[in-house]
């Protein structure tokens, strides 16, 4: 048994539905965030002592998390304003997906289910009780299962809120994992938590309730993005174990939202899904090389229209930038914030400098800021 836990945090997207904004991966005294509810921006380590997390940034917009055991965990994060640019809600939303490993199989509780390969016993609520799946379709959802799986406010196994305190509690892997070692001709011994291995399988073979949109539309607003694309058909037909979800997940995010855009997302996403497909089936890399390669080498976006692809990787036309092209490298920067929300004591600092903290700072000589400054003192006068 590990101590291994991923946890999502939920936010107002679109009005009435509710996405991803915050996700926290951990494994023993090892914490990684992304959190962008409420308008926080933090990616980082609140904590990280038994260095067994992997941690790796997959382009501009998506992160891979490993496990000890090899299960990993794919972020994805998606810029509102791309989608619904009169939004005020939520600047960001996450994807999040569990790519399991053995070590999982009857050892996973959660909203994603038990792992067994038997879908009747995975709305087991957290004291233990057996829902029926049957009892429930897209009209009428098991609200009570995802409920019993909700942390109560200031609870001790929130690692979304930020606590350290929480953090200092958690318990280290010593306490039910051992570290292996190697002999390393250069370092000499080399000891880890980390047990996985970059293995590949061997295999073949194969919430929402107010409705925007009706699902004849919603359908056929799907059907049509999905079969104009033509890798997506290459990975239903030949990638074993790809499937339609995606597809069914268009549908419904469509339905609640109204946001035909979404369907460039859902394309995107089945597209990412296949190349995991495709990187953990050493077999299939095998048997149909070409597939393979095509998949493989698709680029993000398509280069958001600004670019062209070449072998996986964009090559962006003059003024954009970014692993996608979708960056305007004229635009200016997004300021977050300021250091000490822009507050300096003249009779303890110089103040000459502060800190200023955002997003798409671009190094270009023909970019300057501009601050005003203001001076106050203690009869209140002010001096700009």
């Amino acid at each position: 048994m590990t101590n291994d836990k991923v946890q999502v945090r939920h936010g107002s997207c679109w009005g009435i539905p509710r996405c991803v904004c915050a996700v926290a991966a951990r494994s023993g005294r090892d914490v990684f965030v992304l959190d962008f509810c409420s308008g926080r921006e933090f990616i980082n380590f609140p904590m990280c002592e038994d260095k067994s997390l992997q941690v790796y940034k997959d382009g501009d917009f998506k992160y891979r998390v490993i496990f000890p055991t090899g299960t990993s965990l794919k972020v994805y994060m998606y810029n509102y304003k791309y989608w619904r640019t009169t939004s005020t809600l939520m600047s960001w939303y996450i994807n999040v997906e569990v790519y399991p490993t053995i070590s999982d199989e009857n050892a996973t509780s959660g909203l994603c289910g038990y792992l067994d390969d038997i879908p009747k016993n995975d709305l087991r609520w957290k004291n233990g009780f057996q829902d029926d799946p049957s009892q429930y379709n897209y009209y009428k959802h098991p609200d009570n299962f995802s409920k019993s799986w909700r942390l109560p406010s200031g609870s001790s196994e929130d690692l979304l809120q930020h606590d350290a305190s929480i953090y200092d509690n958690l318990q280290g892997m010593t306490n039910y994992s051992y570290k292996l070692c190697y002999c390393d001709e250069v370092k000499g011994p080399v000891c880890s938590y980390q047990r996985y291995q970059n293995c590949k399988t061997d295999s073949r073979g194969r919430s929402k309730r107010q409705a925007f949109t009706s699902q004849e539309d919603a359908t056929t607003l799907c059907t049509k993005a999905f079969q104009e694309s033509a890798h997506y058909k290459d990975c239903l037909q030949n990638v074993p174990n790809f499937g339609n979800e995606t597809f069914i997940n268009c549908i419904n995010d469509i339905m609640m939202t109204g946001d035909e855009n979404l369907t460039t997302l859902h394309v995107e996403t089945a597209l990412d899904q296949c190349k995991e497909y495709i990187y953990y089936n050493s077999t299939l890399q095998t048997d149909k090389k070409e597939i393979v390669t095509t998949i493989s080498m698709l680029c993000s976006k398509n280069c958001s229209n600004r670019g062209y692809c070449n072998q996986g990787n964009c090559t962006c036309d003059p003024g954009y930038g970014g692993s996608d092209c979708s960056f305007d490298m004229f635009a200016p920067p997004t300021i977050t914030r300021i250091s000490d929300f822009g507050l300096c004591d003249k009779t303890t600092e110089s103040c000459d400098n502060v800190f200023i903290y955002g997003r798409y700072f671009v190094k270009n000589l023909l970019s300057s800021c501009f601050i005003r400054r203001s001076e106050i003192s203690e009869s209140q006068s002010f001096a700009v």
